[in-house]
């Protein structure tokens, strides 16, 4: 269950390897393809030493399918799919490719169904007709950019090509991939060109969407809308070359205004129920936006992520992503809390009733886009959970509202 850790992996969290090579129980690296992709998916970033990956906060697992001389077969690439899947990743970087292979095939296409995302490389023909498994049903087929972000000589090209990404070039002076990689006496920081080299900058992307609590489908649309240059149709860069930023950005462009709408209509709604006065309704209006994000709209202003965050995208701009995909956070506890706590006082009323609209928005807004992930909760059931709990949050801001003569 070995696995290779050179200088610029030291500190990035590994499960422990799996191998799927015949006659070889330790996941070690024996050339450093894999270490050379786990590197630009995961090394170490600001340790002073090397370059630095996409996504260094994630946990790698490493899996050996193919042998020291890059061989393998496809069941057994079939069989490692399947085992990633059942301890829980959430993305598979697939940075080889084959003829094609229908045990393979449904592999990959389970595990999509199961909420994983599968990102695999092209090929490196040069020519027309991508490997498999990158032309599989709902994998994520990536071909390779040069240093000027123009189509590799190399890269495989054709259907299933989903998005193009760095590859690199080695024929040009310094247009190589670095990585930290093992090397014989022990590693080294070597430039790799390949389809393999493209496949997990994606990885990395769609590891960064996914911690913001991003589902599989809500980081892979995120990354695929926020794509430039290519288009439907487009066999050389699929929807176009990524862009993580954009992405990143484009995720938060889609829901604001949308979420800030009705929260905007439930407060005039409950205010008209409720009987409240204008004053009354102009303060849970600006709370309830305010906690719903709504500084977003001047976001040009370079605000800290922290005040332009929904209650579940909060925990993310404080650097704990999980928090926010969690159960208890991803529920009605937060509201009902705090309006037992606040609900009685006139001042702190006004709060406890925008929180709990805040609230009913931005879970109702996750269970209507299944965007969000609850990695507690069966596929398929975190819709219901949010539905519920947004519901039990807009009764708690009736209830609050409802109740406003009791305030002292």
């Amino acid at each position: 269950t070995g696995i290779t850790r050179v200088e610029d992996l030291q500190g990035v969290d590994f499960a422990p390897g799996i191998s799927f090579v015949p006659g070889v129980d330790s996941a070690e690296d024996d050339v450093g393809h894999g270490t050379h992709v786990a590197g630009t998916i995961a090394q170490a970033t600001n340790n002073g030493v090397g370059v630095a990956g996409i996504a260094p906060n994630v946990t790698l697992l490493p899996i050996k399918v193919l042998g020291a001389t890059g061989g393998g077969s496809a069941d057994r690439i079939a069989a490692a799919v399947d085992e990633a899947a059942d301890q829980g990743a959430q993305v598979i970087n697939l940075s080889l490719g084959g003829m094609h292979s229908a045990v393979l095939h449904l592999a990959v296409e389970k595990a999509v169904r199961r909420g994983v995302t599968v990102v695999a490389s092209a090929g490196n023909t040069g020519r027309l007709g991508v490997g498999c498994p990158a032309h599989a049903a709902g994998v994520l087929g990536v071909s390779a950019l040069g240093p000027g972000g123009e189509l590799a000589p190399y890269s495989t090209f054709g259907p299933g090509v989903e998005i193009a990404a760095p590859g690199g070039d080695t024929t040009q002076e310094g247009g190589g991939i670095l990585q930290d990689t093992i090397a014989p006496g022990g590693h080294a920081y070597t430039p790799y060109q390949g389809t393999s080299m493209a496949a997990p900058h994606v990885t990395g992307a769609i590891a960064v969407l996914r911690g913001t609590g991003l589902s599989a489908r809500g980081a892979e649309d995120a990354l695929l809308r926020a794509a430039e240059g290519g288009g439907p149709g487009d066999l050389k860069l699929g929807h176009g070359r990524l862009d993580l930023g954009a992405a990143l950005q484009g995720a938060d462009r889609s829901k604001r205004p949308s979420m800030l709408a009705i929260v905007y209509a439930l407060v005039m709604l409950l205010g008209m129920l409720g009987k409240l006065s204008p004053r009354e309704r102009i303060g849970i209006l600006t709370l309830a936006l305010l906690f719903t994000g709504g500084l977003w709209i001047v976001r040009g202003l370079g605000l800290p992520s922290v005040l332009t965050s929904d209650p579940l995208g909060l925990p993310a701009a404080l650097g704990a992503p999980g928090l926010g995909t969690s159960l208890l956070w991803a529920s009605a506890a937060v509201p009902l809390v705090l309006a037992a706590l606040l609900g009685l006082t006139r001042r702190a009323w006004t709060a406890a009733v925008a929180v709990a609209i805040s609230w009913a928005v931005s879970l109702t807004w996750a269970a209507a886009s299944g965007w969000i992930d609850i990695p507690w909760l069966p596929p398929g059931a975190e819709r219901v959970w949010l539905v519920l709990n947004g519901l039990l949050a807009l009764a708690i801001a009736m209830g609050l509202v409802g109740a406003k003569k009791v305030r002292t």
